[in-house]
């Protein structure tokens, strides 16, 4: 089965999630923004694993320090909340994408 609509939804959702932390580590009470060194270092990729798809989100080293704390640094959650904040409208996205490419599969064998 093709999965065209499900590859570009993955991209999109990897895109929406790194934009969501970006958005917690610049905002609220997951505020974590001083210089923006961490900020700038949130990236997202999209890797091929033997089931299929996963997003990938890396961030500097010092990142996870900030985002889980430590006794000497505050948690600051910002990965939690930045993928809460995207649950629904990734679930949304992934879900009408892999309809779509079942519809497809099956007009193609209709065919």
């Amino acid at each position: 089965m093709e999965t065209k609509n499900l590859d570009k939804a993955y991209k999109q959702a990897a895109a929406l999630i790194q934009a969501d932390i970006k958005d917690k580590i610049k905002s609220g009470n997951t505020k974590a923004y001083n210089t923006g060194r961490l900020y700038d270092s949130i990236s997202s990729t999209v890797k091929e694993i033997s089931t299929g798809e996963t997003i990938e989100i890396s961030m500097l080293e010092y990142g996870q320090y900030t985002d889980n704390g430590t006794i000497h640094i505050d948690k600051r959650g910002f990965t939690e909340a930045g993928l809460k904040s995207a649950d629904a409208e990734l679930e949304e996205l992934i879900g009408r994408a892999a309809v779509d490419d079942i519809i497809i599969s099956f007009d193609q064998i209709l065919d």
